[in-house]
């Protein structure tokens, strides 16, 4: 059955991802973002010039606790998204519509906004 997810788009030689990653890895492990949400990045805007690539081997080192996307070359995903900044993070309903969206770095009381923001599946 579907749960509801939180998608992180995240570009590996963005700071503020840099510093967002293990924050939300801590956010899981101490349960702000519950189990029964599912907690995907989506790396995109990769560049190979630019430091910290590729960002698979980034979010490895981080140990990232859930699924790892790769947006097209044209980052199609953020754009499907309305991406605006980096990270930038959209909260989705289990049926797929969007819940939330935020832009930037989050703090707790930002996490635990998107988490509310979900229809908790009856």
């Amino acid at each position: 059955s579907a749960q509801p997810s939180i998608v992180a788009f995240v570009a590996h030689w963005c700071p503020h991802c840099q510093a967002e990653v293990p924050r939300l890895v801590e956010w899981r492990a101490d349960g702000t973002i519950p189990d029964d949400i599912t907690l995907a990045a989506v790396a995109t805007s990769t560049q190979e010039v630019q430091p910290n690539y590729p960002p698979q081997a980034w979010l490895e080192r981080e140990q990232w606790p859930g699924t790892v996307l790769a947006d097209s070359e044209g980052s199609d995903a953020a754009e499907a998204y309305g991406v605006t900044a980096f990270p930038f993070f959209v909260a989705l309903n289990a049926d797929g519509t969007v819940a939330a969206r935020g832009s930037g770095e989050l703090d707790q009381q930002g996490i635990d906004d998107l988490v509310a923001s979900l229809e908790q599946p009856s």
